[in-house]
């Protein structure tokens, strides 16, 4: 079942909260990073608010809530997410333009190739890993959650 990953407790960081602002009929849609939340982007929105953009900075799923929610999250959920967010701003919006940091810039080049929007920009973005050890990454979903519950009762451990 869907909820059986999200544990009740699961809350949004106030800090995290996704920001709109409404401004002229050209919109940004600014995608935070990996791990990242709209925070890292709520400055860049606030400059392009003031020059007249309409801003949405959403909050990709799994982020700025906790780490099994995280962890229950995918690129396909993040993808899903900035999508949608796309289509309901084109629909009210002559324009909209989309800029990303980090994994947000990868997530903004997939957009980009789909729907081809005027501008898009792109700060840092995660396209090419030159460690070779970033293959091996695929395989830490099989020890991450043991991990994490080690570390757990590491901890309650009194010493």
């Amino acid at each position: 079942m869907f909820f059986d990953n999200i544990p009740k407790e699961t809350s949004i960081n106030k800090i995290s909260q996704p920001s709109f602002f409404e401004g002229g009929e050209e919109a940004v849609l600014l995608i935070h990073g990996y791990t990242g939340t709209p925070h890292d982007m709520r400055y860049l929105g606030h400059m392009l608010h003031k020059a007249g953009f309409t801003v949405s900075i959403p909050r990709l799923p799994g982020h700025g809530t906790n780490s099994i929610d995280f962890q229950n999250s995918n690129w396909k959920d993040w993808l899903r997410k900035v999508t949608d967010e796309y289509i309901d701003l084109k629909y009210k919006y002559k324009e909209v333009y989309i800029s990303g940091l980090s994994m947000g810039g990868v997530l903004t080049l997939i957009l980009a190739s789909k729907f081809k929007p005027k501008k898009i920009a792109l700060a840092a973005p995660a396209i090419e890993a030159k460690n070779k050890k970033i293959k091996i990454t695929p395989f830490l979903k099989y020890f991450i959650k043991k991990l994490i519950e080690n570390i757990k009762k590491f901890m309650k451990m009194k010493i």
